[in-house]
């Protein structure tokens, strides 16, 4: 269903900021879903690549939004787990982040 589409959505850009970081372990099939998490340049790249403009104004508003999903509290260095992905998600839709609904529109 749905939640799995966003599972895999989420698995997919969690891999892609690995690679980007360069870190050596990489997220194996085996891995629990609470392991893995995305951080704010990661968030940053997945909207971007729906077409969506993120100017500093917005950027702010989404590192503000992300920081406060984190479970760890973290703040400069805020990641998201799953559950917190899909919170960023269905905020993103409800607030029509930078006009993000008919951008999705688009993609879909």
């Amino acid at each position: 269903g749905e939640t799995e589409e966003f599972r895999q959505v989420f698995r997919s850009w969690v891999r892609r900021a690995t690679e980007l970081a360069g870190e050596k372990e990489a997220v194996g099939k085996g891995a629990s879903t609470a392991a893995e998490t995305i951080g704010r340049d990661g968030v940053h790249r997945l909207v971007r690549s729906l077409g969506i403009s993120i100017n500093p104004a917005n950027k702010d508003v989404l590192d503000q939004r992300v920081s406060s999903l984190d479970e760890q509290g973290r703040q400069e260095t805020a990641r998201l787990d799953f559950c917190s992905f899909l919170r960023l998600m269905r905020w993103l839709l409800d607030s029509d982040f930078a006009g993000i609904n008919d951008a999705a529109a688009k993609h879909a």
